[in-house]
């Protein structure tokens, strides 16, 4: 339900009438409840015991049975009213028959405010005004009757009639209406359906701040919301939602002329023409000053207006906008559509007849830029060309006014709950900066594929931050490729910059070069922040993520079994005119596949990687995990690991933890364990530079460990299965090679001297992937046979602690004593002060805790007693 626009809550209008029945206080008020109990057991008993100037008030409840419906004023001055005003308050279940009638000539001293009309009906398939008849026909000296009531603040639901199912107003009858909404109303009838929501003739009804949504005229019937013929209604600041009938989805004049102001006509559907207006005859000619119409849409023709045999509708100072299947205007025999100082933008058919005036004069085609039109919200954002600042004409455009600033949220829900059911048209809406929130689902199907940014910078997010509860599901396959987002910018400016933020994507899949499988990003500054790509895959390059044209920043995101026939199984970034560098922070590349090099990450530009895994990866020919080419020379790896990758190919595969293929590469604090190659280079193919790094269990029949040289500084590379430790021109500094298959390499003469050793590490539990070392390992910082070198390996110490080190520095002393006193007091600090320390080593008294009673034991062991 959308509110009126006149007021909020109807209060503006109960101000206006209490201040009304002041200056006209009725003689007498007659009370009447739902119950029967008082005085006047029915609303009928009461209208009928009233005389000119009284109000009858209708206590809350449901009103039903004889005397609670078809209602007639018989011609009174009268005002039946709810006692709070509240439409809600007080329903009228009409069980068949009408609401109300206004068929004695009644004038608009006849009031009605605050009530719902449920479930009224004309009865048999001729009558007209379900809810409410105005008007009967007759014959001198008895009839024609009009009835022009004044009726505010009610609510006509659910009625029925052939003609006019919320209400029809005939035979000269002009009724004002003020914030009446018709719902859900519709016709009944073989033929002749006509105005669901409202039927009009020969009669010229006000109605300002009038909602109509969602009522339908049944079979092949016009005017979905109203119908008019021969009759000349003002409209002002009414509204039409989501109503349908033939022609006129919203509004059908037959040879009728309406003044509208202000309306807006949104979601409104024809089965032929006029999604939102139609007009026929030559004595139909409606006027629109600043009206808005917004995806209306007609299955022939006009999903905007239509104007048929000599018709001729006039536009001022009005938007017609997003139509959809259809043309803004459609002109037909000799039928006219002008327009003035209007915007026609957007609509799925283009212009229609009125192409030859747009662009002409003050006329214009610009997106309005609503603030949230999924919701119907029509109000202009402030960078609105349609604003008074921002129009040709100087005047605002269309129905609604400034009603938003700056960067927007647009939120998609899949219920219904959010501005937009799918992600496509929440995008199309967006300008740049604004957000896209995702609710909590999953996404699928037309809409929530293939979303296109349309080189917008946007940012599209999870509501909740989490990324398992908010998934979009490509479904893609090689007979249906279809991929979650399309990000390109134009080559000739300056990268666009999206953002993902807490999404899956999976089951995407491209077949279009250059790939893609999840995202496709090409001259965009990309960032990707706790996302999930899984089961994405491309026959060309990037399975999950395809990112060129500008410094990509992906963080706390996982890319799982996605895979690539070209390049780059998980992700691949840079080449061409990529510059700067793109920037990977603690991400998981796993089970990721790919044909050629890189089965988690392709670098073909510069990239700084740190605290990211990548494990079980498989590429056929170089770089299982990674593949760094071209201009990803001056790389860094800083705390990742490389772990049981492969490069399987029998011919040719190489560097299953990582191909380089450009020099300047530096690995810091890196573990390389248990990655295979079938020739060369089980942990490394290619010369980089390793500082602090650890290489365990690496196999290859050639270099096990590295190929390709290099420098490397306290680093270990230990228990190499297949292969030589290191092949190519080395230089080692504190480093320790020991235990591999096939010996040390080309690190051999460089043992033992400048600090380095083959000595074992003493791993605490290599099998279990617990590379931190024993208290006793050669490597512990500053420890014999080398006590000049610091740490060797990526591992601190982890294990072989006496009692009593509880600063785990692998000495007991004085120095233990501040932690002690921590980790009794402030156990949460100590964690955090000693991060792997365990307070059990100051288990002194040898009951299995830690507690006070280890103080004594503690101070002897220091002392020495």
């Amino acid at each position: 339900m959308y509110t009126t626009r006149l007021n909020s809550g109807f209060a503006a209008s109960i101000v206006l009438l209490a201040t009304f029945g002041t200056a006209t206080q009725a003689a007498n008020t007659l009370h009447v409840y739902a119950d029967g109990s008082g005085t006047y057991p029915t609303i009928q008993s009461a209208v009928d015991a009233a005389v000119a100037g009284d109000t009858v008030i209708l206590h809350p409840g449901t009103y039903t049975g004889t005397g609670n419906y078809d209602i007639s004023y018989n011609g009174k001055s009268i005002i039946v009213r709810g006692e709070t005003w509240d439409p809600n308050d007080v329903i009228i279940s009409c069980q068949g028959g009408r609401g109300f009638q206004f068929v004695n000539d009644e004038t608009r001293f006849a009031e009605l405010h605050g009530v719902t009309i449920l479930n009224g009906s004309a009865g048999g398939t001729t009558g007209v005004g379900g809810g409410i008849r105005c008007g009967a026909p007759g014959f001198p000296p008895f009839g024609p009757y009009s009835g022009s009531p004044y009726i505010t603040n009610c609510i006509i639901r659910n009625c029925s009639a052939n003609k006019g199912g919320g209400m029809s107003c005939t035979d000269n009858s002009s009724p004002q209406l003020e914030n009446v909404r018709f719902e859900d109303n519709g016709t009944v009838g073989f033929s002749g359906m006509q105005g669901a929501g409202l039927y009009c003739l020969d009669s010229s009804p006000e109605l300002m701040g009038c909602v109509f949504e969602n009522n339908v005229v049944s079979g092949i019937g016009p005017g979905g919301a109203i119908y008019l013929e021969s009759s000349s209604p003002v409209l002002t600041m009414c509204d039409f939602y989501d109503n349908s009938g033939s022609n006129g989805g919203g509004v059908c004049c037959n040879s009728a002329s309406p003044d509208l102001h202000y309306c807006v006509f949104a979601g409104n559907q024809a089965s032929a023409q006029g999604g939102g207006l139609y007009c026929y005859g030559s004595l139909c000619a409606p006027d629109c000053y600043n009206c808005t119409f917004y995806a209306n849409q007609a299955a022939l023709a006009g999903g905007g207006v239509a104007a048929v045999s000599f018709a001729h509708a006039r536009l001022y100072r009005s938007i017609i906008a997003f139509s959809v299947t259809s043309d803004a205007a459609y002109c037909y025999q000799s039928g006219q559509v002008t327009i003035n100082c209007c915007d026609i933008y957007g609509n799925y058919g283009g212009p229609g007849c009125v192409a030859g005036q747009v662009g002409s004069g003050t006329n214009f085609a610009a997106d309005p830029v609503f603030c949230h039109p999924g919701q119907y919200d029509l109000t202009l954002r402030d960078v609105s060309p349609c604003t008074p600042t921002g129009s040709l004409c100087g005047q605002l455009v269309g129905a609604e006014s400034v009603g938003c600033l700056g960067p927007m949220t647009f939120l998609v829900c899949p219920d219904g709950s959010g501005d937009y059911t799918t992600i496509q048209p929440a995008v199309d809406s967006a300008l740049d900066g604004d957000t896209i929130e995702l609710c909590d689902a999953t996404y699928t199907g037309p809409g929530n594929r293939d979303v296109d940014l349309d080189g917008k910078s946007l940012t599209i997010r999870s509501q909740s931050g989490d990324a398992t509860a908010c998934v979009i599901d490509c479904e893609g396959s090689d007979v249906a490729p279809r991929r979650a987002f399309i990000m390109e910018g134009d080559p000739n400016e300056a990268p666009i910059t999206p953002v993902l933020e807490d999404i899956t994507i999976m089951h995407g899949h491209a077949d279009t070069w250059p790939g893609g499988g999840g995202v496709l990003a090409t001259d965009a500054a990309v960032t990707v922040n706790g996302c999930t790509f899984s089961f994405c895959v491309t026959d060309y390059e990037g399975g999950g993520l395809y990112a060129k044209g500008g410094v990509a920043t992906v963080t706390d995101t996982t890319f799982s079994h996605c895979g690539s026939t070209g390049i780059g199984g998980g992700m691949i970034y840079g080449s061409g005119v990529t510059t700067g560098t793109a920037t990977i922070d603690n991400c998981r590349f796993e089970n990721n596949t790919s044909q050629d090099d890189g089965g988690g990450l392709a670098a073909f530009s510069q990239v700084d990687v740190d605290d990211t895994t990548f494990v079980y990866n498989d590429t056929r020919a170089h770089g299982g995990g990674v593949t760094c080419m071209i201009d990803a020379g001056g790389s860094t790896f800083t705390n990742c690991w490389f772990g049981e990758n492969t490069a399987s190919n029998p011919a040719w595969g190489a560097g299953a933890g990582i191909s380089l293929w450009v020099g300047g590469i530096t690995f810091e604090w890196c573990t390389f364990a248990n990655n295979s190659a079938t020739t060369e280079g089980g942990g490394v193919y290619g010369g980089a530079n390793y500082e602090n790094c650890t290489f365990y269990g690496n196999a290859a029949p050639v270099a096990g460990g590295i190929q390709g040289g290099g420098t490397l500084d306290h680093t270990i590379v230990a228990f190499g299965t297949d292969g030589e430790a290191m092949l190519g021109t080395v230089t080692l500094t504190c480093c320790d090679v020991y235990g591999n298959a096939d010996g040390p390499g080309t690190a051999g003469p460089q043992l033992w001297f400048n600090g380095n050793i083959a000595l074992d590490p003493l791993f605490c539990d290599a099998p279990a992937d617990d590379f931190t070392l024993d208290c006793d390992s050669p490597c512990a910082a500053f420890s014999d046979p080398n006590p000049e070198c610091d740490l060797i390996g990526a591992w601190n110490v982890g294990c072989g602690y006496e009692l009593g080190d509880m600063n785990c520095n692998c000495v007991v002393g004085f120095d233990d004593i501040n932690p002690f006193v921590m980790a009794l007091t402030d156990p949460a600090l100590y964690a955090t002060t000693y991060p792997g320390c365990d307070p059990l080593n100051g288990d002194l008294s040898g009951n299995d805790e830690f507690g006070f009673e280890d103080i004594n034991p503690f101070v002897a062991l220091l002392v020495g007693g």
